[in-house]
Formats: C-alpha cells, structure tokens, sequence
C-alpha cells in the first residue's frame, strides 16, 4: 500500500529542462522589463534617469559578476551556485514587484542581475546563443506588454516567480543526465587555473558603478557638482588601474583582450537600447505615440522574425559579406528613427525597419563567439546611453520625446554597424592564424 503511495522519481531527463530553464528565466524577464519599463516609471513616480537605471542594472549586474560566478561555481559546485541564484532571483523579484520607490527597485534589480551570473556556470552556454538573444527579444517584449496592459507591471515579476521555481524544482528533484552534468562541470573547471587574485574585481565594479551612475543621471545632474565630480574621478581612477593591472597580467587576464568580445558588447549594446528606446517612446502619452504597452510589444516581434528567417533560410541566400550585414541594420534602425512621420507611415516603416535590422545584424554577427559578459555589460551601457539622450542631454527640450528618441536609434545604427565591423575582423583574424 505504501509502494502505491510513493510519489515517483522525476525524470533525470527533465534536470536539463530545469538548467535552461533557470538560465532563460533571468533573460526572459530582463527583456519583458522593457516593455514594462513605462508603466512601472509611472506606477512609481520615477524619473526618467531612475527608470533606465532600473532597467539596465540587472545586465550590469550579471556582466559584472559572470567572472566571480565562474570561480565560485568551480569552488562550490555549478549545481549549488545555481539553485542559490535562483533563490536570489526570487528575492529580487519579490522587491521589485513590491517595491514601493524608486531605492527598493533598484535592489531587486541589482539582484535579479547577480542571479543570472549565478545560473551561467550551470549551463553550457548554447551554440546558438547569439540568435537566441534575438529570439527571445520580441516574444519577452510582447509578453512583458501583455501582462502590463492586462494586468500590471508588477504580474513581469510575480510571473517569473513561476518560472523560477519550476526550474529550481527541475535542478534540485532531477538533476541533468550525466553527460550533461559532466559537460557543466567542464565549463567551470578551467576557472580554477585563472588569476586567483580578486583585484581586478575590486576595480572593476566600483569602476562601472560610477560610470554607469554618470551616465544615467547626466541629463538630471549638475555636471559640476560634487557628485558628479566625485563619480567620474571614481570611474576614471578606478577603470585606469584595472587597465594598468591587466595589461601587467596579460597572460591571465580577467577580460578576454580579442575583438570577438568587443562585437558582442556592441552588438548587444546596439539591439537592446534600440528595443528600449523603441518600446519607451511608442508607449509614451504625451510626447510619443500613446500606444498600449501590448501593441508596443507587437511591434517588437519583426525584431525577431527577421534575425530567426536568417538563421533558418540564410544558408539559401548567396554568400554575403559582413558589410552587407551592416548596412542593412544600419538601413533598418535609420526607418524606425524616422519618428517624425504620421502614424499611417511610420508604423510600416518601423516593422521593416525592425525585421531589416534583426536579419542584418544575424547576417553580420553570426561569427561571433557568445561571450556573457560582454554582451550583458553592453546591454547596460547601451541602455545608460541611448536612455541619456532620450532624456535630453543631447536636446534643449528635454520634452522633446520624438527628436531624442530619434538620436538614439541612430546611435544604434552607428553601434550596429561597428559590431558587424569588428566581429568581421575577428573572423579574418582567426582565419589567418588557423591557416
């Protein structure tokens, strides 16, 4: 009788479902947040500057932890590190979700970040993972716009709760298949032959903090004051000394010195600002287009159709060089800065503008090799920047939704075409030297 009770083994099986699971729950909702980020400013009352910094803190976060996650997961093991991640991740959710200003968001956020870090060890990071990014991209906009229009921004919050603890359901009652666990403790071992020492990390951080802080506030601050003075001195001083360390330590760097990292923090510089500043402006009431944050979301998935048609059908196209990649995202984000147009015209443009640069920028950036880090601190940055000039560093009005918005989008088309540039050098110089 008590054997009819027993409640059967999960499937080891699903122990992978779980790993990617807890790996895409942190990357699902840090796209949703995009499109929630309006309302979430309003349900607040925070200001524009505080609002980009909410929403980029969490890639800054993971981009600056993914190394310190790596020695850890060697130390303690990938399987505690993640089910300890996803448990900050829920804490991190719950803050923000019922956060009561502007301060309690901002650590929710901060964690929700060191999670995704925490989870990287765990899984190996997938082939495809470049595509992937652009795949979930519209699908997580649409769903962080369903869920604000229907419900509120907080449901991006307490739906990923859900999800979180499904997959630390999946982790901790079936681990993976042993290949599969095997394979996550090959990622992490060679961290355990890197520099021991946490200098670097010591700079870094507090370095990129203050950049970052500058960077989001410039619009708000008084460039001359005492904290904005203090803060760029605590940036420059410290990313010098972390410049002087690892050049003192090349043949153990902290940051992989290649170009290859270079185009993936451009790339994601370039595409998730442009999604950002995208979504914030069509969901703007007053100086943008007053939409919906559902519709918003809508028009983020050619963003995505167009990157997947290339991955899927791209091997059907005649080759074609990089460049060609970055014209053709360059061309696109240019359609969807066109924000001085009437609705009837420049909502088609915007669609084609998004599916163009979601296949350019997968037909010139296919050949980089995924690097976290990189891409999570270029997705910070590139929100701190973009979110700069939206908020009127770059216009006397800061009023002026439509020009801002407008700049930004063709700062990104500068970026996107830079990451296509480098991530072509990157592939000739490793053709060169296998040859």
């Amino acid at each position: 009788m008590f054997e009819r009770l027993r409640v059967p083994a999960v499937p080891r099986a699903y122990g992978a479902y779980g790993a990617y699971g807890a790996l895409g729950t942190y990357w699902l909702f840090a796209m949703a947040v995009l499109a929630a980020a309006p309302a979430m400013a309003l349900g607040l009352g925070l200001s524009r500057q505080t609002a980009n910094t909410a929403v980029g803190l969490a890639a800054l976060f993971c981009g600056m932890l993914v190394w310190p996650a790596r020695k850890a997961a060697a130390q303690l093991g990938a399987l505690r590190l993640a089910q300890a991640g996803l448990v900050v991740f829920i804490a991190g959710a719950v803050l923000a979700g019922a956060a009561p200003n502007g301060a309690v968001l901002l650590v929710g956020r901060a964690l929700q970040g060191a999670s995704g870090a925490m989870v990287l060890p765990y899984v190996a990071w997938p082939a495809p993972a470049m595509i992937g990014m652009w795949a979930v991209a519209g699908p997580a906009a649409l769903l962080g716009g369903v869920l604000t229009s229907a419900l509120d921004w907080q449901w991006v919050f307490w739906l990923s709760l859900v999800v979180a603890g499904a997959a630390l359901a999946l982790i901790s009652l079936a681990p993976p298949e042993p290949d599969n666990a095997a394979a996550a403790t090959r990622s992490v071992q060679s961290v355990q032959v890197e520099n021991e020492h946490y200098t670097p990390l010591i700079l870094l951080v507090p370095g990129l903090l203050a950049l970052y802080a500058v960077l989001n506030q410039a619009s708000g601050w008084d460039w001359s004051s005492a904290r904005s003075l203090i803060l760029i001195a605590v940036a420059v001083f410290a990313l010098a000394l972390f410049v002087r360390w690892e050049r003192e330590h090349a043949e153990d760097p902290q940051l992989d010195p290649s170009p290859s990292p270079a185009a993936v923090f451009l790339l994601h510089f370039a595409v998730i600002a442009a999604l950002y500043v995208f979504l914030t402006y069509l969901q703007a009431p007053e100086d943008g287009r007053g939409l919906p944050a559902v519709v918003a979301g809508l028009l983020a998935l050619p963003l995505t159709a167009g990157a997947l048609a290339v991955h899927f059908y791209g091997n059907r196209l005649p080759a074609l060089p990089p460049m060609a990649g970055a014209a053709l995202a360059v061309l696109g984000l240019v359609l969807t800065a066109l924000t001085g147009l009437g609705s009837a015209a420049y909502y088609p443009l915007a669609v084609i503008g998004l599916a163009m640069t979601g296949a350019g920028l997968a037909l010139g950036v296919r050949i980089a090799d995924p690097h976290p880090a990189a891409g999570q601190l270029g997705a910070a940055f590139g929100i701190a920047v973009t979110g700069a000039v939206t908020s009127g560093i770059l216009t006397p009005n800061p009023t002026a939704l439509g020009r801002a918005t407008a700049t930004a989008l063709l700062v990104s088309a500068v970026v996107a075409a830079l990451s296509v540039f480098v991530a072509a050098y990157t592939a000739t110089s490793v053709g060169s030297r296998a040859e």
